[in-house]
């Protein structure tokens, strides 16, 4: 091969060896770029995803915070926007409405209390899927606390055209649920007010369906409207219950002492009627709390019993009251006074576990004899718990202590409950008293109580008796023991003394 030849064949040799290199270079510089581009692929995605992951959690958080879990409905967070929203623009002065409270009355309560929690909760669902569907577009539903919903109804006039709309709601509450082949029944206590009536702002009106339920719950109605008259019912009873706990807060017996005071009313058992007078074979008496207030003067207790009863005060007002009954007790031992002493206890006091160990020591202080005492629940003690009930009475019991059954026949209690209460006392509530000369309904209902805690050899105890038409009415159908003002008021203890000693020798 001649030289020419062979330096062009190695010239062409090195230009293939550049250009493969050329080649390579350019083939790793895309794959380079195409790693890179994979890469950003990837972490696009990446950012793709973790932004719908924080999208997606950013909606349960806002969904957690604003719906309840239970129900799904909409909670308290979002009425608080929705309504300030509603009436900082104006409409709720144009176009009048309702907000109405509503709250599952005491069988929801009980029922979560003694069932698993799943019953309570699946109430609670369906409750919030029935008012849902019966407001429909006519208003929105509020899930706002376990055991209460607000709606907002977005047409409303005047209390009379829409009281109709609240019966038709706690009837559709009121209809059995049916859980596992049971039939479950819960009511429901409503408030409502009406806007822009009872004002056009929202805590305004909040305040009022709130006050409008506390008045339907106190007195025992399925609902209630609010009333202005409402707002200083309860700025009073708030002074009330302010003047109480400041009368409890420090040395709280010598306190209540200085301000509280026990009357006593005779109870009379009458052998029969002779000269158009009674002959009083025995006297016994019930302790009556009252309050003389230092600036208000007497207080009625059906003005401070039940605000002592829902804060709790009770509790100290029911140990100071046998405290003062023991002391009486031990007073009339050596005035030679044989009357027994009944005092009230209410359905609070009557639960709270210190009860019979507060009673057993105050007998054991005072000395006294228990079977100078007598113990008087109403039937509401015994409706949450009636086997407890029957355990707490028959302790009682075993410390000499009588038990009697208050105002019956006010309550819901069951025949069968009675019977398993091992009372020896049933006192007919005045109610039925004042009925018994003026309707054939209440002296039926007299007689039948009558007949039956007789059959279950219980002693009954006529309360009221006001004329002389009831005695005799009462006597004839087989009652001996009687209280009310035909015979005596309440009387301070010295003037029950004298009382008692005038009939005695009598």
């Amino acid at each position: 091969m001649i030289p020419s030849e062979i330096n062009k064949q190695s010239a062409n040799s090195e230009k293939f060896k550049k250009l493969g290199k050329q080649l390579e270079s350019a083939l790793n510089e895309v794959e380079t770029m195409r790693k890179q581009q994979n890469e950003l692929v990837t972490h696009v995605e990446k950012l793709v995803s973790s932004v719908e992951r924080q999208n997606s959690i950013r909606k349960e958080i806002l969904k957690r915070a604003n719906f309840n879990p239970i129900s799904g409905l909409p909670n308290h967070n979002l009425l608080d926007s929705n309504l300030m929203s509603f009436f900082d623009s104006g409409k709720g002065d144009s176009k009048p409405g309702a907000l109405v409270l509503l709250q599952l009355d005491n069988n929801f309560d009980m029922i979560s209390k003694t069932q698993e929690s799943l019953i309570g909760s699946w109430l609670v669902y369906r409750t919030g899927l029935r008012l849902r569907k019966y407001i429909g577009k006519n208003g929105s539903v509020y899930h706002i606390r376990d055991e209460k919903f607000l709606l907002h109804i977005f047409k409303a006039n005047t209390a009379t055209e829409f009281a109709p709309f609240l019966i038709k709601i706690d009837r559709q509450i009121s209809k059995p649920y049916i859980f596992a082949s049971q039939h479950i029944v819960i009511g429901c206590v409503i408030g409502a007010t009406l806007y822009p009536t009872d004002g056009n702002n929202k805590n305004a009106l909040l305040n009022n369906a709130d006050i409008a339920l506390s008045e339907a719950r106190r007195k025992n109605r399925n609902y209630a409207f609010f009333e202005p008259k409402m707002l200083d019912d309860a700025v009073r009873m708030m002074k009330t219950r302010s003047s109480m706990i400041q009368a409890l807060e420090k040395n709280a017996v010598d306190k209540i002492s200085k301000q509280l005071y026990l009357n006593l009313q005779p109870i009379v058992s009458i052998s029969q009627i002779k000269k158009n007078k009674p002959i009083i074979e025995n006297i016994n008496a019930e302790a009556l709390i009252r309050w003389r207030h230092p600036i208000e003067g007497n207080v009625p207790p059906d003005a401070f019993i039940p605000i002592a009863e829902e804060t709790g005060v009770i509790i100290v007002i029911g140990k100071w009251v046998l405290y003062k009954a023991a002391a009486q007790i031990e007073v009339w031992e050596w005035q030679q006074i044989k009357s027994k002493l009944a005092i009230n206890v209410s359905p609070r006091q009557f639960h709270n576990d210190d009860l019979i160990d507060s009673i057993r020591r105050i007998i054991k202080n005072r000395r006294i004899n228990p079977e100078k005492l007598q113990i008087e629940i109403t039937e509401n003690s015994f409706l949450d718990d009636p086997y407890d009930a029957t355990k707490k009475i028959s302790r009682l019991k075993d410390l000499g202590i009588s038990v009697a059954i208050d105002d019956f026949g006010t309550g819901f209690s069951s025949i069968n409950y009675l019977k398993q209460l091992p009372v020896d006392a049933v006192k007919i509530d005045r109610s039925f008293v004042e009925d018994l000369t003026t309707s054939a309904n209440g002296y039926s209902i007299v007689k039948a109580i009558i007949a039956l805690t007789q059959e279950l050899g219980m002693t009954n105890i006529a309360e009221g008796v006001e004329t002389w038409e009831q005695l005799e009415l009462l006597m004839q159908l087989g009652i001996s023991t009687f209280q009310g003002f035909l015979f005596s008021k309440a009387l301070s203890p010295d003037d029950y003394a004298e009382f008692y000693r005038r009939y005695k020798e009598y």
